[in-house]
């Protein structure tokens, strides 16, 4: 039996009746289930499978120097060097923006990864914005 909660958060997911048959086979359901020590462990189950699901709604994005902010600049994916060489924050502040919004330098360092929603990720635009949308660069609107 899988309850109240636990089944919404599993029809959300998608998983509905595999994560059933894949409970029954672990042990947790049917009798077992109506016991106190295995409600116990059924609603761990279904919390650990909604957090997995709730996990896969988001994506890492990365940046450098100031915290996550609306409007900001991110890279997609995790920190890595090759993030932090697209994302052009060890360029000096003097390199030509192109009516951008001026760069300003952070050391690698810096770099915190984010898990985001992927719809609060829009391509950049303006002059460069293609060049930097192809490059990885992505404006946080949430």
């Amino acid at each position: 039996m899988v309850g109240a909660v636990g089944a919404e958060a599993l029809a959300a997911t998608g998983v509905g009746l595999a994560a059933d048959y894949a409970l029954a086979a672990l042990g947790l359901g049917g009798a077992f289930a109506e016991t106190p020590e295995g409600q116990a462990e059924l609603n761990e189950a279904e919390q650990a499978l909604a957090n997995a699901a709730n996990a896969a709604k988001t994506c890492p994005v990365s940046r450098w120097g100031s915290p996550l902010q609306p409007g900001g600049y991110v890279m997609n994916g995790p920190v890595s060097p090759l993030n932090y060489a697209l994302s052009g924050k060890y360029q000096p502040s003097w390199f030509p923006n192109f009516g951008q919004v001026p760069n300003i330098p952070a050391p690698y360092s810096s770099g915190i990864t984010y898990n985001v929603p992927p719809a609060s990720l829009s391509f950049p635009s303006g002059v460069l914005g293609p060049i930097k949308g192809v490059l990885g660069q992505r404006i946080y609107n949430p």
